[in-house]
């Protein structure tokens, strides 16, 4: 079993089909990312803070289509396989044993 690990610390997540994004740091479980995201104080029992989106190439971010993740209370959940990285993020991921980016593994 993968164990997980904090591969970015301070990510955009770009919803790919909506002008919105969260941030929060991004977590890899095998090929399984998750972000904790940022929580919207206006709610009580907690909800994703979702922010106007920006020029996405500034920050490091990962784009993800919202048909392809799972939002509950400031958790995203998505598929490596889903996922699109701009260089930025690829940059600041931690290299794995072979000289990988996390999300190459």
């Amino acid at each position: 079993m993968s164990r997980p690990r904090c591969v970015i610390t301070g990510c955009n997540l770009y919803a790919d089909n909506e002008e919105k994004y969260a941030y929060g740091d991004l977590h890899q479980i095998g090929d399984t990312y998750i972000l904790n995201a940022v929580m919207d104080p206006k709610y009580r029992v907690g909800e994703t803070l979702w922010l106007k989106t920006v020029q996405r190439e500034k920050s490091a971010g990962v784009t993800v289509s919202s048909e392809h993740y799972y939002e509950k209370r400031g958790v995203i959940v998505f598929n490596r396989a889903d996922a699109f990285f701009n260089p930025l993020a690829i940059e600041r991921m931690p290299a794995v044993p072979g000289g990988h980016n996390a999300h190459d593994v």
